[in-house]
């Protein structure tokens, strides 16, 4: 741009240096002056850029010498004379480097490409290793809770036991509510009593515990049928003594991983057993016909992913 208080014909620093710029290379840039700073961001818009320039250049490459070229219109005749005969004889070196660079630009035009794919790519393992850790996240907390539960049943979980209660295969982890702790061997000065249940009848008298606690056990005992396990335990309970139970739930696919499981167990498995159910109506009472030890399904709920029995002992 021209300073108007400048002498007539004299140029300004900016105009000079300008014609200079001219001077040195007469074609203009291909690649739009908008958003050169961004050319590192949307795939597409690198794409795109990339096809201009390489069409640019296919185009100045076939091009002997560009007619609407301000750089050959400007100064006198002599001096535009002397830019065309340097420019033709410069033409094949620098049509050749025309081609060069238009290969590189198609080259640059795949590489867009490339990366646009290879982001579609990152964003679907991104999705799908969140869903991954999802998982792993899920499947931890439930192992952690099956092979080291806080708490097994707390507390307030229980209904009232009374003053005798009978934990049966109490573990590593006996559970504060029992005040008799069973298990097959005595293993720590907190077992009570050892006993092989498979044998019996088992070591306490007829109606000698207020409740009896089992929890992940019958599942385990080879050779003992549900009816054998319920009369032992109502044999040993006293009228309306309660009857807790966690066993390993038909849905749960840990149920028949577990090579020292004997059974799985239904919602409706000891409905059988209760007068009040239509199982026991259809089935049970003559199913069981010899038996005269009956029960009462007080609440059955999932556990761990497995299933919580609490049986009352009909009298």
């Amino acid at each position: 741009m021209e300073d108007p208080s400048a002498p007539h014909g004299a140029r300004t620093t900016s105009a000079a240096t300008e014609a200079l710029a001219r001077e040195l290379y007469w074609a203009a840039s291909p690649i739009p002056d908008r958003g050169t700073a961004q050319l590192a961001g949307d795939p597409a818009d690198l794409v795109r850029r990339w096809s201009e320039l390489e069409a640019t250049l296919r185009r100045d490459s076939s091009v002997h010498l560009p007619q609407d070229e301000p750089f050959f219109r400007g100064g006198g005749s002599l001096k535009r004379w002397i830019k065309r005969t340097m420019f033709r004889a410069l033409r094949p070196l620098t049509r050749r480097y025309d081609r060069i660079d238009a290969d590189l630009a198609l080259l640059g035009i795949e590489t867009s490409r490339e990366l646009a794919l290879a982001r579609q790519d990152n964003v679907a393992l991104s999705m799908q290793l969140q869903e991954v850790r999802s998982v792993l996240q899920e499947f931890g907390s439930t192992l952690e809770a099956r092979v080291s539960p806080p708490s097994l049943m707390t507390q307030q979980e229980l209904p009232p036991l009374g003053e005798i209660v009978l934990e049966l295969g109490a573990g590593a982890n006996p559970h504060p509510r029992a005040t008799i702790h069973h298990d097959r061997i005595i293993h720590s000065d907190r077992i009570d009593v050892a006993h092989d249940l498979t044998s019996f009848p088992w070591p306490w008298g007829d109606a000698s515990v207020d409740a009896v606690i089992a929890i992940d056990v019958f599942e385990h005992l080879k050779d003992v049928d549900v009816q054998t396990w319920l009369d032992e335990c109502w044999r040993i309970l006293v009228p309306a003594g309660l009857l807790v139970m966690r066993l390993p739930a038909w849905t749960n696919p840990v149920s028949y991983r577990d090579p020292t499981h004997q059974r799985v167990f239904h919602e409706e498995s000891f409905s059988y057993w209760d007068p009040d159910h239509d199982l026991y109506e259809l089935f049970g009472r003559y199913y069981f016909l010899e038996s005269d030890r009956w029960w009462k399904v007080r609440r059955v709920f999932r556990e761990f992913e497995d299933l919580r029995f609490d049986l009352e002992k009909r009298a």
